[in-house]
């Protein structure tokens, strides 16, 4: 078991046609988003025009969560779906998908054997819950959108900040200690990856 924390201002944000991006997390670590050879990426984006399509990303599966605002999605030969503070949706990256509305939400972009789930939710201060590790996971992620808390592994605690990351690889601990220090906004993300994108035919 690896853990990781890695800070806010470490993050790069880039801009796209319809806000700006910034990439949390890619693995293989050696891997670029446009090259698309990636096994899955971790981002926050925000939307900031009101009307908006997103890239297309053949042989991509999708999982976006709103983390603030709403938004209406639109995918090609679907209905329109409306978000708002924790709501997923999940889609296939070449569908044309089209947003009305801004919002700030978190996206996991998954291709070749990867598996993964978004969970969003909300701690207040002082408060602390247990969360269970099933087994068979490659990675867990613990994503601070708003507020400051502590996390034990295996006996370890890690102070997690705001807009920080943790990374937990191969976890080994069946639970986990989540406390806060302020009222908190989490992202909790599983991830499964298999063989990975190279090795899948």
């Amino acid at each position: 078991m690896k853990i990781s924390i890695l800070k806010s201002d470490t993050f790069k944000t880039t801009k796209w046609s319809g806000g700006t991006t910034t990439e949390l997390y890619i693995h293989p670590e050696q891997a670029a988003y446009q090259n698309r050879d990636f096994d899955f990426r971790l981002s926050k984006a925000i939307v900031t025009d009101q009307e908006s399509v997103f890239t297309p990303l053949p042989k991509t599966h999708r999982k976006l969560m709103v983390l603030e605002g709403s938004i209406t999605l639109t995918h090609e030969n679907q209905p329109s779906k409306q978000l708002s503070e924790f709501d997923v949706d999940t889609f296939d990256g070449d569908r044309k998908t089209s947003c009305a509305g801004s919002c700030t939400d978190f996206n996991l972009m998954m291709m070749g054997n990867t598996s993964g789930n978004l969970e969003g939710f909300q701690i207040q201060k002082n408060q602390a819950i247990e969360r269970d590790v099933p087994t068979g996971l490659e990675f867990v992620f613990d994503y601070n959108f708003g507020g400051k808390t502590n996390i034990t592994v295996a006996d370890e605690a890690h102070c997690i900040d705001e807009g920080d990351l943790m990374i937990i690889e191969r976890p080994e601990s069946r639970r986990i200690r989540i406390s806060a220090f302020k009222n908190s906004n989490l992202v909790w993300v599983n991830i499964t990856t298999k063989s990975g994108i190279n090795n899948s035919a």
